[in-house]
């Protein structure tokens, strides 16, 4: 197979995955079909078939692509070389900009969220990328231990309350409908945690 093929195959299965992400946006995971998918991509039924083999493959490959566009997100903002003040700041960052600035994106995490919850399969799936994720932190937290930057948190502890912190704010701001200062919020927290 050339790369040429390769690579309009990539673009398909892109283009398939980003219908999936504004179809679940607009209508939520509850309602989607290959159908709806389809008519979104501007494709034929059977080219998700063929790609994906099955609405539950399609939703794994979503999931991965979602999760990596937010580790991503992340990540991009330092350096491995970054001390880890920087690469703290820019945690924050990235879950302020998850939670206040991209609502689709969150928006669509939660619904499929939920739907891991119910789906066993899924739900191994979303706990090993979850899993990632939480690595990503911890080993940002890693390097505050022993300092005592810390006020009296286990880095584990710390790991899944900064995680839980910017899920929770990004669904209050959108189920309040209010304005939200995620940035106030997000500095109150880091005083409360660091000293």
């Amino acid at each position: 197979m050339n790369n040429n093929m390769v690579t309009r195959q990539e673009m398909k299965k892109n283009k398939i995955i980003d219908a999936t992400l504004k179809c679940i946006y607009e209508h939520g995971i509850e309602n989607l079909s290959l159908r709806s998918i389809a008519k979104e991509a501007e494709i034929n039924q059977s080219d998700i078939n063929y790609y994906f083999k099955s609405k539950e493959n399609l939703l794994t490959e979503f999931m991965f692509s979602l999760f990596k566009r937010y580790i991503s997100d992340i990540t991009r903002r330092f350096k491995e070389s970054d001390p880890p003040e920087k690469k703290l700041q820019a945690l924050f960052k990235a879950g302020i900009n998850f939670a206040a600035k991209q609502k689709k994106l969150f928006v669509v995490f939660i619904d499929c969220w939920s739907l891991c919850m119910r789906s066993p399969h899924l739900q191994q799936i979303f706990w090993k990328y979850h899993k990632k994720q939480y690595k990503n932190v911890s080993d940002i937290l890693e390097k505050y231990v022993g300092e005592e930057v810390l006020n009296d948190v286990q880095k584990d502890t710390l790991t899944v309350l900064i995680i839980s912190f910017f899920a929770g704010m990004g669904i209050l701001r959108y189920a309040s409908k209010k304005p939200f200062d995620s940035k106030r919020y997000s500095e109150e927290f880091r005083k409360k945690i660091f000293s």
